[in-house]
């Protein structure tokens, strides 16, 4: 008698658990449907918005251009970092929260003007070298990694004068 008032008792907690669980597996879906649904109706808005300030003929408004100049760093292998400026550039943004017919958003154009690219160099074996971008913006200094042929010593600068490979220079 005691064994079947205790597996009444947790076949009653099992079906409450249960409960409970798909009581939060519905209001899971609820909020992300909602999420969802939230999400497009602000960006159909947005585009309406950009759509009928298009119709007015007012300058800059919702088009507008914006000159970048992008920055980049090249570490050397002394640990030094060599800055170089682009050319600048022209690009047309919208002004609106999401980007609308081809164009980046403005407010996204700007913070991607101000961050610099990290450049790198990747050594093959025999290979010419090649800068290559890294992720921008990265706080780590990227590492040089060095062909198989590398030995670690460096030449004499004689021969190491007319040649475009950096590995063992």
């Amino acid at each position: 008698m005691v064994t079947s008032s205790l597996s009444r008792k947790d076949e009653s907690r099992r079906v409450r658990e249960a409960g409970r669980v798909d009581r939060l597996i519905k209001i899971a879906r609820r909020v992300g449907l909602a999420i969802v649904a939230l999400s497009a109706v602000l960006y159909a808005a947005d585009y309406l918005s950009v759509r009928h300030r298009m119709t007015k003929k007012t300058a800059g408004d919702p088009l507008d251009s914006m000159k970048i100049q992008r920055t980049y760093v090249i570490p050397h292998k002394d640990g030094r970092a060599e800055i170089i400026f682009g050319e600048p550039e022209t690009q047309v943004c919208v002004h609106s929260l999401f980007p609308h017919m081809g164009y980046t958003p403005c407010w996204y154009l700007k913070r991607q003007a101000q961050k610099t690219q990290i450049m790198g160099i990747i050594l093959d074996s025999g290979a010419p070298w090649r800068p290559v971008p890294f992720a921008s913006g990265s706080a780590k200094r990227p590492s040089l990694r060095q062909g198989p042929r590398s030995t670690g010593r460096s030449p004499s600068s004689a021969a190491c004068e007319g040649s475009r490979q950096f590995a063992g220079c």
